[in-house]
C-alpha cells in the first residue's frame, strides 16, 4: 500500500497513526533531496508497470489451472527453477522462491509476470525455471537497484541468477 508522502519516503518516524500530529511527524518536505527523487521514479515506475501488466492486479484469488477470465493462474518455483514440492513448501528456512503468474488477455493470448523474491539475508544463486512455452525473462524491475533498469536486460529461460540479500526481481516472460 502506498500512502501520501511514501512516494517521497515520508516515514512518520514509524508512526502509523500521525492524526493531530502537528510535528516533523507528519510535515511534509517539499524540497526533497536526490534520493527522495529517485525513490519517486522507482515508485511511479512500479505504479505504470500495475497498469501495464493485468498479471499484476489480479482480480481474484488465482489457481494452478490454466488462466480463464475470472483467474490468473500461479505457479510457483524454487531457487531451483523446479515446480516448489511439498517438502519446499515446509522448509521453514527455504525463503527464496519464485512466483510465476498468467492472466489471460482479452486477445486471448497469456501474459505471464515472474517474481523472484531472496528473503534471505544472504547472496542467492537462482535458476529461472523452464516452463512450456517461456524461451526468456525480461527485467521490469529490481530492487536492489536505486532506479528502475534503464536498457532491456534479457534472460533464456534456465539462466542463473544472482540475487542480493532480501531483494525482488520482477520480469515479464517472453
Amino acid at each position: 500500500m502506498i500512502t501520501a508522502g511514501d512516494e517521497r519516503l515520508k516515514t512518520q518516524g514509524g508512526n502509523n497513526n500521525a492524526y493531530c500530529q502537528d510535528n516533523v511527524i507528519t510535515w511534509q518536505n517539499w524540497d526533497p533531496n536526490s534520493h527522495q527523487l529517485d525513490f519517486e521514479k522507482t515508485v511511479s515506475h512500479l505504479i505504470s508497470l500495475r497498469k501495464q501488466y493485468p498479471a499484476l492486479r489480479p482480480r481474484t484469488f488465482t489457481k494452478i489451472e490454466e488462466p480463464t477470465p475470472e483467474h490468473d493462474q500461479m505457479l510457483w518455483f524454487s531457487v531451483r527453477g523446479d515446480e516448489m514440492s511439498i517438502e519446499d513448501w515446509h522448509n521453514s528456512e527455504r525463503r527464496t522462491l519464485q512466483r510465476l503468474a498468467y492472466h489471460l488477455m482479452n486477445d486471448g493470448s497469456k501474459q505471464g509476470i515472474h517474481l523472484v523474491i531472496n528473503g534471505t539475508e544472504a547472496i542467492k544463486n537462482v535458476t529461472l525455471p523452464k516452463p512450456k512455452g517461456v524461451k526468456e525473462f525480461e527485467l521490469l524491475w529490481d530492487s536492489a537497484l536505486e532506479l528502475p533498469p534503464k536498457r532491456s536486460i534479457v534472460l533464456p529461460a534456465g539462466s542463473k541468477l544472482r540475487m542480493v540479500e532480501t531483494s525482488m526481481q520482477l520480469f515479464i516472460v517472453r
